[in-house]
């Protein structure tokens, strides 16, 4: 479930911030077959694992996300979810948000929005903005570099696809990489994707988008 890509890293931003993708059209195509308590268990684990190995005491402590609405209607928001995933962010890693971006939301949606921003607290609540689409590339530019935006939030990084969610490529343009020790990450990496195949715990077919 974990590479399904309903959560996942896309690089960083201009300050070496991983950036945190939450992908709602994925995460509504669970449906209920995918219990809410494990889909935060996911989360957590996911973002344990993004502190530990892409972060780096006293230079990088916290994260951008970006929650991409596209393709979602009103009616099938998966409220529940979603609360889920930030009310349970907001207990075990507090105080890690640097900015949240929400994408692709019509002004229905984006009233919709008001309410999940409402199981945040106000500091953090500052900190969260709904984009209108006309200035997606603008507000994310600030923070991002068009290099490490994915083609579908108007970057020039080729979207991420099936398989290639986790464990997250974090290489930059220019083949750097900022990270707390290369060797713990690469065998972290190793040691899971190792889990992954021997599970076999690739997306199943019927939750593949």
């Amino acid at each position: 479930m974990i590479n399904f890509g309903f959560l996942y890293v896309a690089k960083r931003d201009r300050h070496f911030r991983p950036i945190i993708v939450i992908n709602v059209e994925r995460l509504l195509a669970l449906g209920d077959k995918i219990p809410t308590e494990d889909i935060v268990d996911v989360a957590d684990y996911f973002l344990d694992f993004v502190i530990k190995h892409l972060m780096h005491a006293g230079s990088v402590e916290n994260f951008v996300m970006i929650v991409d609405l596209k393709d979602v209607d009103l009616t099938d928001l998966p409220l529940s979810k979603v609360k889920g995933i930030i009310s349970s962010g907001q207990r075990n890693f507090r105080g890690r948000l640097f900015r949240q971006f929400t994408l692709n939301s019509g002004w229905v949606i984006r009233q919709a929005w008001k309410i999940v921003s409402s199981f945040v607290d106000g500091f953090t609540a500052q900190k969260m903005s709904v984009v209108k689409e006309k200035e997606t590339l603008k507000n994310l530019e600030e923070h991002i570099d068009p290099e490490c935006l994915e083609e579908k939030f108007g970057g020039k990084l080729p979207n991420i696809s099936q398989g290639k969610f986790f464990p997250p490529d974090m290489s930059l343009p220019s083949g750097e990489q900022l990270i707390p020790s290369t060797i713990e990450v690469k065998e972290e990496v190793e040691v899971v994707a190792e889990f992954i195949t021997e599970n076999n715990n690739e997306p199943d077919e019927e939750l593949t988008a």
